[in-house]
């Protein structure tokens, strides 16, 4: 547990750090959040936007309240993850289904799986399980990183351009172009 706890607050300070990469919100979202090989409307961009500032927050919160003991605020923001309030909030539930069906599936099933972790790791933190929460702590980062890897790399620099070696790893399946 301890060597979790460890980790996470490694993963929290390089998040404050670092600022995690993340465009600050703006009134128009920056093209460089366009992904190159899909198109969005402004609304859908702005979506997409909010909704990855506002995971960016969620991980760091959740990653607080794991090395902090506060089960609540945890299980709560997994529930808001799990649960795409921050889209809920921005979009109507049919413009949330537009900007789906305009995202890459293996994008659309990384989001889907991202929140099934988010689910189980709201289960271990109302649990006040650490361990377990760290787990799926890290299976849903793991989820990040895979869709920032294939989808990403004009963003997140650090990551090599996709199609130049990039591999998804167990958070994200490979791209199938619909």
């Amino acid at each position: 547990m301890r060597r979790s706890i460890a980790v996470v607050a490694a993963i929290v300070v390089s998040l404050v750090v670092t600022g995690a990469g993340v465009a600050q919100e703006s009134p128009v979202p920056p093209a460089s959040w366009q992904i190159p090989t899909v198109k969005l409307s402004t609304t859908q961009r702005g979506a997409l936007d909010a909704e990855m500032r506002g995971r960016k927050d969620g991980v760091v919160q959740i990653s607080v309240a794991i090395v902090q003991g506060d089960w609540e605020l945890g299980a709560e923001t997994a529930a808001r993850m799990r649960d795409r309030s921050i889209m809920k909030g921005r979009l109507t539930r049919k413009q949330i289904e537009e900007l789906d069906r305009s995202l890459p599936a293996a994008l659309v099933k990384a989001d889907e799986r991202l929140r099934q972790d988010a689910d189980a790791l709201g289960r271990a933190m109302k649990a006040r399980n650490g361990d377990l929460a760290v787990s799926h702590f890290s299976k849903m980062l793991r989820a990040c990183v895979g869709c920032h890897v294939l989808y990403a790399t004009h963003v997140f620099r650090g990551f090599p351009p996709a199609g130049n070696g990039a591999q998804p790893n167990k958070g994200a399946p490979a791209p199938n172009n619909k």
